[in-house]
């Protein structure tokens, strides 16, 4: 077709109007990605913009042109976009506008847009997608299907095949390759692009053979056989409907502990001990959760979870580290309430299982064997490492902890054997990666981190929902903070913020990067403190003190946020490396933080001249057609 219409020129000239159009769209939506660069900026250079250029590599970049085809799950399309390219320029697609319009529907409910209401079609409400849209891909397949049946097949499949295959593989070698070949460390590309490359050879091999199939039998009617392909497609979906799972929900259908929550009154969080709501099922449903649901996260947050957990997983956040759920940092990001699957006190089993330390049933429960050695990255608010012991042979129980240097041990003569007072002080190795061994033949069960206190009475069991499998428990913390407190005692930040955070009793004391403190008096401090509206971008809070003090919101420290005491504007503190604090005066009765990305309004009008300009462009170029 291109040489009949002018060979090179025409190639030439059609790829230079796909590359104006991908310049436009990125103009026309600079208003919505401009503050996602500017929060990626902020994560990764910790504010500073040079270290942010430095710490782009080749990866990123390819990932942000073309998140599509470099996404995590993206690459699946790989395989099939040359087989795509011969059919397109068949132009002989009547049934692609079904496929299309399905199409959209999946990815509306895939990416949560506005029309989300869709998902409550009787249809569309039973469908469970996954988190890297698997379900959008095969909807994109069955389209892919349905133009190749159209099409008659007058591509030529002896070209498209082999040249598909090389596409495939060409991408499979790159991305292998890609951390030596830039010398990136730590990107884990050899397990995606072993897991793209798998799903791109999968599907391009099924529509290889949807497209052969009527090829060799005559007499398939591809009316029928395309119909056929996309019932299987929907059928294949429809298998993947959860029973109201506990780890990934669809966000349409609530379970009752869901329910529970979504019912209690006033500003809490939450967090999982497990995959529970994770990773982003929790924000439709409403419910706040202290875990991570982006891929990119502030590093003043990331390092302020790391005081009470032990954060395996670099910026990411999932519910299966371990947590010390006794500490007041923890308290303070006013988790009122913990979800579980299993007892608190198994904190550390899921680390355990996951690095393969064998287990043996004893009565309904599973106990770890002795002996055994791993690595643990501690919190750098914890005392104490807590656990459980049976043996029959007392003699040969030995346990290690060392790190830095320091070694720390607990031997037999220490360990209470069938009961649940084993403590070893670990305060020394706070904050460090540790390895902890244990010699000799024994069980060992509730492994976890505290503080001193019983966990069993900081948290009060309040809802059981075995409508769910597993069950899921909710814990009230009784010792939670607000998310609004008051604080007369201030300690100005110098040096290693969180070294300093670690040793403050948070619940007096707070610590501030500002010059400005706090005037000591004898006056007990005494407020009555309430939030009147909080909305993503907006909170309004009433306050009533005897003296001055600073205000502080228990929320994320992040440019963009203001904030105005009775109407006056004053400066946004950082505080206890992460919340946004005020200073207030006795006076003072009405504090109101909001939000406005700085970069928002020059992008948005970017994006309003852009499309402007590319309507004025498309009329010009139909007026010259017509």
């Amino acid at each position: 077709e291109y040489r009949e219409k002018g060979g090179g020129r025409e190639l030439a000239k059609l790829s230079s109007l796909f590359s104006l159009g991908l310049i436009a769209g990125a103009l026309i939506s600079v208003a919505a990605w401009a503050p996602f660069l500017e929060y990626v900026n902020i994560f990764w250079s910790n504010h500073s913009g040079t270290k942010a250029v430095l710490s782009i590599h080749p990866n990123k970049i390819s990932q942000l042109l073309a998140p599509m085809f470099l996404g995590v799950q993206g690459a699946a399309y790989l395989g099939v976009i040359p087989l795509f390219l011969s059919l397109f320029v068949e132009k002989k697609h009547a049934q692609k506008w079904f496929f299309a319009i399905a199409a959209l529907i999946v990815g509306i409910k895939v990416f949560g847009l506005g029309l989300n209401w869709l998902g409550y079609l009787p249809v569309l409400s039973k469908i469970f997608f996954f988190k890297y849209g698997q379900a959008l891909l095969a909807m994109s397949i069955a389209a892919l299907t349905a133009m190749a049946v159209d099409s008659g097949l007058k591509a030529r499949l002896s070209a498209v095949i082999p040249f598909s295959i090389l596409w495939a593989g060409g991408i499979y070698f790159f991305t292998k390759n890609l951390e030596t070949f830039y010398n990136v460390k730590r990107l884990r590309l050899d397990y995606y692009a072993a897991t793209n490359a798998k799903w791109a050879l999968v599907f391009l091999a099924t529509a290889i053979l949807i497209v052969l199939i009527p090829k060799i039998f005559k007499k398939i009617n591809l009316k029928y056989f395309s119909a056929a392909v996309v019932v299987l497609i929907f059928l294949e979906l429809w298998f993947h409907i959860p029973s109201l799972r506990t780890t990934r929900h669809d966000p349409y259908i609530a379970p009752p502990f869901v329910k529970y929550l979504q019912k209690q009154k006033g500003q809490f969080r939450t967090y999982g001990v497990n995959a529970i709501l994770w990773p982003n099922t929790n924000a439709p449903y409403g419910i706040q959760d202290i875990r991570s649901l982006n891929a990119v996260q502030p590093v003043a947050y990331m390092d302020y979870l790391s005081l009470f957990s032990d954060l395996r997983k670099k910026g990411h956040v999932t519910g299966l580290e371990g947590a010390n759920l006794d500490s007041t940092f923890f308290d303070a990001m006013n988790v009122r309430y913990v979800l579980a699957l299993k007892p608190l006190k198994n904190n550390l089993d899921y680390w355990l299982e996951q690095v393969g330390i064998p287990k043996k049933k004893v009565m309904d429960d599973n106990w770890f064997k002795a002996p055994f050695e791993v690595k643990l990255k501690l919190p750098r608010d914890v005392k104490y490492l807590n656990f459980e012991a049976q043996t029959s042979d007392e003699e040969k129980l030995f346990i290690e902890v060392s790190g830095n240097g320091q070694q720390l041990l607990l031997q037999k003569k220490d360990i209470a054997f069938n009961r649940t007072s084993n403590r070893l002080l670990i305060e020394k190795l706070a904050g460090q990666e540790v390895k902890l061994k244990f010699e000799g033949n024994a069980l060992l069960n509730a492994l976890h981190y505290g503080n001193g206190s019983d966990l069993y009475n900081k948290f009060k069991e309040v809802f059981y929902d075995d409508a769910v499998d597993p069950p899921v428990t909710i814990y009230e913390n009784k010792t939670v903070m607000p998310r609004v407190n008051l604080y007369d005692d201030i300690i100005k930040s110098t040096g290693n913020h969180l070294e300093i955070l670690s040793k403050l009793d948070i619940r007096k004391t707070a610590l501030v990067e500002t010059d400005k403190l706090l005037q000591k008096t004898d006056k007990k401090l005494e407020y009555r403190v309430s939030i009147s509206d909080y909305k993503p971008q907006k909170v309004e809070i009433s306050v009533d003190a005897n003296k001055e003090a600073l205000l502080v919101l228990g929320d994320t420290y992040y440019p963009g946020w203001r904030v105005f005491v009775d109407g006056q504007e004053q400066k946004v503190i950082k505080t206890n490396k992460m919340f946004r604090g005020v200073f207030i005066k006795p006076t003072s009765k009405k504090v109101v933080f909001s939000y406005s990305s700085p970069i928002y309004g020059g992008s948005f009008w970017i994006s309003g001249l852009a499309l402007l300009a590319t309507l004025g462009l498309s009329v010009t170029s139909l007026r010259r057609k017509g």
